[in-house]
């Protein structure tokens, strides 16, 4: 026979220890989400190629247009977020693109491209031969997603 003393006290302990666990998994999630958009957005603007270099003062931001534009939007309630670049580009920069004609827009100025002999002619349209992808966005969330989903597996662990 299996006897089991449980106390009134103890449950009573329990129960509100459930009651409050919500807030405080809310809590410690919003806390893991802030910190993850930090790690991916530092890392991404780390590892955004860029045309010129970035500087060799550690205090001074990184270079180019298209890292100063990566940041991170949360969710109105903190349990999530978008993060990327606002540079209009940095698409094609993250996944490539195929070839593709470059034309003069109506009334717009003409192209100036180079020749294979570096000599400039004018034109009304040329053939991009594409470009291709330098992820910097898509790594920097896969670095990061191990440590992010082992944190919430702790504040799960915590919580039970």
């Amino acid at each position: 026979m299996i006897s089991v003393d449980i106390d009134a006290f103890d449950l009573g302990d329990l129960a509100e220890d459930l009651r409050r666990a919500p807030d405080r998994v809310d809590e410690k999630v919003r806390r893991a989400v802030k910190a993850n958009e930090r790690d991916v957005v530092r890392t991404a603007k780390r590892d955004a190629p860029v045309r010129t270099p970035p500087p060799t003062d550690p205090r001074k931001p990184p270079g180019g247009h298209l890292r100063k534009s990566i940041s991170a939007d949360r969710d109105s309630d903190g349990m999530g977020y978008e993060a990327g670049p606002t540079a209009d580009y940095g698409r094609h920069v993250e996944f490539g693109t195929r070839p593709h004609e470059i034309s003069m827009k109506p009334g717009g100025p003409m192209l100036y491209f180079p020749d294979v002999h570096d000599v400039w002619h004018l034109r009304e349209r040329v053939w991009h031969p594409g470009t291709s992808p330098q992820p910097y966005m898509l790594p920097s969330f896969d670095r990061h997603l191990p440590e992010f989903v082992d944190e919430l597996g702790d504040i799960v662990e915590r919580i039970l």
